[in-house]
């Protein structure tokens, strides 16, 4: 999975956002736990352990996908890099930045993605489907 490439707005590798979940795609190794049921929404959650992949879905479609080892973009895993070399990769686009306790989160918006920063770098990439 550390060559599964993520098209903005799209997928990530096989996982397409808005489309089926990973056990019904036949995707192997994602274990599925039931995350929340809110407003009559089923929101589930898939883990894939050995590719440190997670995927929500709602209603069963994929809503999220996040990935902790390998996110790549134009051949380029975007996990491990630093803030300068994220705004030099998407400089054509409108970053937004949120703090969380342990870090802060760059958001592209117009791509769908989000970048949670640990100690600098990039730990999580997470590709967020249309709403």
């Amino acid at each position: 999975m550390n060559d599964w490439e993520w098209t903005p707005n799209v997928a990530v590798g096989p996982i397409r956002l808005a489309g089926p979940t990973p056990v019904e795609s036949g995707l192997a190794g994602f274990r599925l736990t039931e995350l929340k049921r809110s407003g009559g929404e089923l929101w589930t959650y898939y883990w894939h352990e050995i590719d440190e992949i997670s995927v929500i879905a709602l209603d069963g479609k994929v809503a999220s996908v996040a990935c902790h080892k390998y996110f790549c973009y134009g051949g380029r895993n975007l996990i491990g890099l630093t803030d300068g070399e994220i705004r030099m990769q998407f400089r054509d686009h409108t970053i937004t930045t949120a703090d969380f306790p342990f870090g802060y989160t760059l958001e592209v918006d117009a791509l769908g993605l989000e970048l949670d920063f640990i100690d600098d770098r990039v730990s999580i990439a997470s590709a967020i489907g249309p709403n």
